[in-house]
């Protein structure tokens, strides 16, 4: 019994040791060549354009906590076409600067100091402003789904510093067509290191149309600027003002943002969405969907028109209730509709002052105009046929409001563009999953 006790201890505690020594296996980071430990940033700015091709700019900030200095750095770009514009190193330069100083004799005479020298005791490192930029020769392999490339730094990384490197390169392995839209699927780089954060904001060109984003001007001026800036021969330890306002323009771009944080070494992440030339072209399976729902409806309505409303015993006034209502709340709907388009095209064409202005003209001739159409019919028929029809045509004309708005909201909930809370039919056909994989 005493033995069965102690083997039976003895298995639990080599089962607790052999845990530990896996959990401490998947805890620490591995080793990359060299015996140096790095991890860091990755920042990218991705813009489509009409035929299906990304332009990628990346901003790669490697962290050397290792044991020397960083000379070399290698990482795998996913994707089996990709075209390298240009690859530079950020750096700045750094001079000592005294922070302490202490007098130290240089001269006794009887014992005594008589002549002391100042020397400084302790220095730090003050950055030089602003980074100068490196072209990076590189070694490039092709693999059967990825782009391997590995380089020498062009200027060594000490312990504990952060090397930078600005990519830009362009790939037609990131999106696909299918029917009159493209289907977005980025996956980011992968380096033999942990990654703290990956940004990457994905945009279109302006005449495109990318689902939960609307394309702004500004992005496809920074990628002009990565045309000339990258793509032109850099001279070795020059600024550049263009450089570092992509640098910066990178590591905040705005979109269709997401991001990741914890990646595992030689992990990636990967963005999905659509984009298209038209809203109609991004939105077809939704728009007729919705077509066929409303042609089934008013198909439904006239049915109940025709075949109940009007057989009834005050049919003819009823009909006449119902028809009112139905065109009322039909006409304020689309009323609407045009008055936020005509405010929209007003803020984008004159300036903010003037804009504000015509908006509150047209809010509020729109709102007389909704109140006539509401009113009005109601009026009349209780002027023409009593108060009760009057009271009727109300009630109708809210009722179909109602449904009307039900309907619209629908719409927009299942096919609608919304970054953050998209409808179901988005989730399913896949237009925002995001997800890490190897």
């Amino acid at each position: 019994m005493k033995k069965s006790i102690l083997l039976m201890f003895a298995l639990v505690m080599l089962a607790s040791f052999v845990s530990a020594l896996m959990l401490d296996s998947r805890i620490m980071p591995p080793v990359p060549d060299g015996g140096n430990i790095v991890g860091g940033n990755q920042y990218y700015s991705v813009n489509y354009d009409g035929e299906g091709e990304a332009a990628v700019l990346v901003k790669l900030e490697v962290q050397n906590i290792g044991k020397k200095n960083l000379t070399d750095l290698s990482f795998e770009i996913p994707g089996s076409n990709i075209r390298i514009i240009n690859m530079v190193q950020e750096y700045y330069d750094k001079v000592p600067q005294c922070v302490e100083y202490e007098d130290i004799c240089t001269k006794y005479s009887d014992g005594q100091c008589v002549e002391y020298a100042r020397k400084c005791k302790r220095y730090y490192d003050q950055i030089i402003y602003p980074p100068k930029y490196y072209p990076i020769a590189y070694e490039k392999e092709q693999l059967s789904e990825s782009t391997f490339l590995r380089f020498n730094m062009p200027k060594e990384i000490p312990l504990q510093e952060n090397a930078v490197v600005l990519i830009y390169y362009k790939s037609k392995d990131y999106a696909s067509n299918s029917l009159m839209a493209y289907n977005i699927h980025f996956e980011t780089i992968k380096i033999n290191a942990d990654t703290q954060n990956v940004r990457v904001a994905i945009n279109v060109d302006q005449d495109l149309v990318l689902e939960g984003k609307k394309a702004e001007v500004n992005y496809r001026d920074n990628f002009v600027m990565a045309e000339k800036s990258l793509a032109a021969p850099i001279a070795v330890g020059a600024s550049s003002d263009s450089l570092q306002q992509l640098s910066s323009f990178v590591t905040y771009a705005e979109g269709y943002v997401k991001t990741a944080s914890g990646l595992d070494p030689l992990e990636s992440f990967s963005v999905r969405g659509r984009y298209a030339r038209s809203w109609i072209a991004l939105h077809w399976l939704g728009t007729v969907l919705a077509l066929l729902g409303l042609v089934v409806f008013c198909m439904g309505l006239y049915s109940i028109y025709v075949k109940k409303i009007s057989k009834l015993k005050h049919g003819s006034l009823i009909a006449k209730t119902v028809g009112l209502g139905i065109a009322s709340s039909v006409s304020i709907l689309l009323l609407w509709f045009l008055a936020s388009f005509l405010v929209n095209l007003v803020r984008q064409s004159l300036d903010y002052q003037t804009a504000n202005l015509f908006a509150v003209l047209l809010y509020l001739m729109t709102g007389l105009m909704m109140l006539l159409i509401f009113f009005g019919p109601a009026l009349y028929m209780g002027v023409k046929h009593g108060l009760m029809a009057g009271i009727w045509t109300v009630v109708s004309t809210v009722a179909f409001m109602f449904v009307l708005i039900i309907v619209v909201l629908v719409f927009f909930l299942l096919f609608g563009t919304g970054q953050q809370y998209p409808g179901p039919i988005y989730k399913m056909m896949g237009c925002v999953a995001e997800t890490a994989t190897n």
